[in-house]
């Protein structure tokens, strides 16, 4: 199992409440949606 490590951050009480109700909609954490946001982010080699 892959090591996790814990990432703190501020947004925007209302984004965040948004963001929830679509990623509670397509069956997804804010955890997972982060994770999925960072790997998209890394480069391919």
């Amino acid at each position: 199992m892959a090591q996790t490590t814990q990432i703190n951050f501020r947004i925007d009480e209302n984004v965040k409440k948004d963001a929830e109700i679509v990623l509670n909609d397509l069956g997804l954490t804010m955890s997972a949606a982060i994770t999925v946001f960072l790997i998209q982010g890394k480069p391919m080699r």
